[in-house]
């Protein structure tokens, strides 16, 4: 019988910044298990917001940083993420325009993984509005 220390097999933890919700249990719990880690998660609400927290915080003060994509250029720029192994990440598994996602390359480097992505509609009262009308962005200014 070998005996350890009771922290030899604690959970490592994960220092986290989100989204609002993205660090809840229902959020992590089935990963934490699969990984024995910990998540503690620090919140920001918009991309600004998370990055003063970083620049603001010592380097690697988080290590998994979830951000929307037009901020990862910036991180990138700014030298607060690392470079990462693309055979780590199934990117046969994503669509052909996002395993190679403009911004989260720099070169043959991959410094992000997309997660998620979605569609953002407009709907309109055909009533008021014709369907010609709704195709062009202008009709929101009048």
């Amino acid at each position: 019988m070998i005996l350890v220390p009771p922290r030899a097999n604690a959970a490592t933890e994960l220092n986290m910044i989100a989204w609002y919700g993205h660090g809840e249990p229902d959020m992590v719990e089935e990963f934490e298990a699969m990984h024995n880690v910990k998540i503690k998660a620090k919140y920001y609400a918009g991309g600004d917001n998370m990055l003063a927290l970083i620049s603001q915080s010592p380097p690697g003060t988080y290590d998994i940083v979830l951000s929307d994509g037009e901020f990862v250029q910036l991180l990138n720029e700014a030298g607060y993420i690392e470079k990462m192994d693309p055979n780590e990440y199934n990117m046969g598994d994503l669509f052909d325009e996002y395993a190679r996602f403009p911004g989260h390359w720099k070169g043959d480097d991959l410094y992000s993984v997309i997660v998620r992505f979605g569609y953002l509609g407009v709907s309109f009262n055909t009533t008021i509005i014709s369907h010609e009308e709704a195709m062009d962005y202008n009709i929101l200014w009048d």
